[in-house]
């Protein structure tokens, strides 16, 4: 993934996002941290420049727009991976936490939480996963076992992972290798 890029408030970042990248994007609120991972899902056209993306990008932002709330999490996972046994897939829903009632209820009855762990599934466990996953202050609304599981699936996540935090512990425990800090006034990658 190559992304050089303009940012809306005129700072300019020239990015590239390969392999299994692993960066934390932190910084105060208002700084551009959700723009950013907007940019890179191509939600936003970058102001200058151009953002570009080889590779499948999967963005769970955290109000988890990405499903439709009328809609199972358990349908939405079997479009995103038709030829997989439902077995698989209610067992990868299954440690997450969404359990068979659950993962068959619509997705807009479900809890914040709940709707992004179905994100996530689905984003990870497609036919054609993810190769760079944009996460948006995933911790938001999880309770302490979904934020073990969470961890769990992103250490053992293989492709390239972006994601805004301000939780110190769930990063730490990420596996982490860079930082991309806007809270200078400007956009910084330093090692993690």
């Amino acid at each position: 993934v190559v992304m050089p890029f303009g940012i809306h408030d005129g700072r300019c970042l020239d990015l590239e996002i390969g392999g299994a990248a692993r960066i934390a994007v932190v910084g105060p609120n208002g700084s551009g941290k959700s723009t950013l991972l907007r940019l890179l899902a191509g939600q936003l056209a970058p102001a200058g420049g151009r953002c570009e993306a080889h590779a499948p990008v999967a963005y769970v932002d955290q109000h988890q727009r990405g499903l439709e709330p009328r809609r199972s999490v358990l349908s939405q996972l079997q479009d995103a991976h038709p030829a997989a046994d439902q077995g698989f897939l209610r067992t990868r829903l299954a440690l997450l936490g969404l359990d068979q009632a659950r993962a068959q209820q619509a997705s807009g009855l479900l809890s914040g939480g709940e709707r992004l762990k179905g994100a996530l599934v689905c984003a990870v466990y497609a036919r054609t996963p993810a190769q760079l996953l944009l996460l948006d202050e995933p911790s938001n609304a999880l309770d302490l076992p979904s934020l073990a599981a969470l961890e769990r699936v992103l250490r053992a996540y293989t492709g390239a992972l972006l994601v805004v935090s301000h939780d110190q512990r769930l990063l730490e425990r990420l596996g982490l290798q860079q930082r991309l800090d806007t809270g200078a006034g400007q956009w910084r990658l330093a090692p993690w």
